[in-house]
């Protein structure tokens, strides 16, 4: 260790700060590497520019919660589910799916009530196709299977 502080020291001080800059991006390689996927709120999901990858839609269930965050979920035409979602992280009026006016799902009257900060949101799948359903830091994709009655 001594004998890299003396080489070090007898640097010029250019050839100093690249060493420093380098050290520097290393350990933030590093970092970045270690940490990718240790906080809260990772969505290790298959979301890719153009959506949610469905390799594989589960089987949806009635109702639709943060657990369901990144999930493709496959509901039979003519079926209603539920979102059911904290308001305070995930403000109702930014609840969506995308495609807006696609065919796909359509939302009702709410046959179902909770406590706030939680809100609750019916949609009944109305005809074959996929939309997203997002809110701020919520995506699930919405594939409709089926014919239009």
């Amino acid at each position: 260790m001594l004998k890299i502080c003396m080489y070090y020291c007898s640097m010029r001080a250019s050839n100093r700060t690249i060493v420093v800059v380098l050290a520097i991006l290393v350990a933030g390689v590093f970092a970045f590497l270690y940490f990718r996927g240790n906080y809260p709120g990772d969505l290790r999901t298959d979301v890719t520019q153009e959506g949610i990858a469905l390799t594989a839609p589960e089987s949806g269930q009635g109702e639709i919660t943060v657990a369901d965050n990144g999930k493709a979920l496959s509901y039979p035409v003519g079926s209603k589910f539920t979102v059911t979602l904290d308001s305070t992280l995930y403000p109702e009026n930014a609840l969506s799916c995308a495609p807006p006016n696609s065919g796909v799902v359509r939302t009702v009257k709410n046959t179902k009530e909770v406590q706030p900060p939680f809100y609750v949101r019916t949609f009944e799948v109305m005809g074959p196709g996929t939309c997203t359903m997002t809110n701020t830091r919520f995506i699930a994709a919405i594939v409709a299977t089926g014919n239009m009655q």
